[in-house]
């Protein structure tokens, strides 16, 4: 099956994106002849632009709505969704016959069924997340998005989503869809992990030998055990921890790296070389707080990455993080609380002493060549 025309439609901004990045790339090179654009929203991000966006159709269409700030929040928001209608309308007459639309959460579903009755094009719902019990919105508009989600589900032409427990979940809630699970797995074609380990995170922060080094890649926010660590690594004198990303809580990490020599913060890299730099450090971290159902049922990119890079990681007990990490004996999973990580590693780090991770199962498995092979079944049976 081939198409002419493909949409994707995002509330973020797609140049950032990187799983929409990737699945718009696996499209590009399976259906070559087809026009393949990306609308979303252009967004003061401080990470890294992916090195694929460059080969792709993308617009981050500019809200002027977004700036208003003397208006009430909830208008304020009202005013950036109708902005955002229409000049993805506007945008849309690039494409004047589209045949899928494939629809990046909640946010854009609106204006992917609007755009769905007009052109009669078929529709993929990709929910990034448990959209209606998510870190970030009321109990009010989880609310909303629960009954507008199950109110236009029999529209939805296929369905995609991030772990098998929350593809459960939307089908117990909502009905049986034609579905896949994507994984957040990281673009790893060019990454090819030697036996040899590289030191390039102790040299850049002169970590000593003696130390082993802990890696946190990802949003430095609330939510994610970034305060309980730094209060585990502010005693933990004979470790090292990294913290790789970006976020709104980066000046305090950088105040504990003045105050502190074995806690450091390393600016984002782009999502191609995420890998190369976590393969310097010895362990993962992906502590995640349950603070949502769709955090409690999340599989997280960044472990992924840590495996993929050869790491063992020390994650949360979250069922279907818990059940990765059994299935490829690639780490532990404990409870939140400062005793339970610190015990845990002392665990961890006699299991890498034992075992050696086969990591190669796992790519194998869960890598993101074997994510596109998905992909385009699931658009070749639209």
């Amino acid at each position: 099956m081939s198409y002419k025309n493909i949409l994707h439609l995002s509330h973020t901004d797609i140049r950032y994106d990187a799983r929409i990045i990737k699945e718009m790339y696996a499209l590009s090179v399976e259906f070559r002849d087809s026009k393949i654009l990306g609308i979303g929203i252009e967004l003061d991000e401080n990470n890294k632009v992916s090195e694929l966006a460059s080969e792709l159709d993308i617009v981050s269409l500019n809200l002027k709505s977004k700036r208003i700030k003397f208006i009430p929040k909830a208008v304020r928001h009202l005013l950036t969704m109708l902005e955002f209608f229409i000049k993805t309308i506007a945008c849309k007459k690039r494409n004047k016959k589209i045949e899928v639309i494939h629809c990046h959460d909640t946010l854009a579903l609106p204006i992917a069924l609007f755009l769905k009755f007009l052109c009669k094009s078929k529709l993929i719902y990709d929910a990034h997340e448990l959209e209606s019990d998510r870190a970030g919105i009321s109990k009010f508009m989880g609310r909303i998005v629960y009954i507008f989600e199950k109110s236009v589900w029999k529209r939805i032409d296929s369905f995609i989503t991030v772990s098998p427990e929350i593809l459960t979940w939307y089908e117990q809630n909502y009905g049986k869809k034609k579905a896949e699970v994507i994984l957040n797995s990281p673009f790893s074609k060019n990454f090819k992990l030697t036996k040899k380990k590289s030191s390039y995170l102790r040299n850049h922060f002169n970590i000593p030998t003696s130390h082993p080094i802990y890696l946190y890649v990802g949003f430095f926010t609330h939510g994610r055990g970034i305060n309980t660590l730094l209060e585990i690594f502010k005693k933990e004198q004979s470790r090292s921890i990294v913290f790789l990303g970006y976020g709104n809580l980066d000046q305090a990490l950088k105040n504990a790296e003045q105050e502190f020599e074995n806690i450091h913060v390393h600016d984002a890299v782009t999502p191609e070389k995420v890998l190369e730099v976590s393969s310097s450090a010895d362990f993962g971290l992906c502590l995640l707080e349950n603070v949502s159902l769709s955090d409690y049922l999340c599989l997280p990119n960044k472990l992924f990455e840590y495996t993929f890079a050869g790491l063992f990681s020390l994650s949360s007990n979250f069922p279907s993080i818990e059940n990765f990490l059994n299935k490829y004996s690639c780490g532990l999973s404990c409870q939140n609380g400062i005793k339970s990580i610190r015990d845990k590693m002392q665990e961890i780090e006699i299991l890498k002493k034992k075992n050696v991770l086969d990591h190669q199962r796992v790519f194998n498995d869960c890598s993101w060549e074997a994510q596109e092979k998905k992909i385009i079944t699931l658009y070749n049976d639209l």
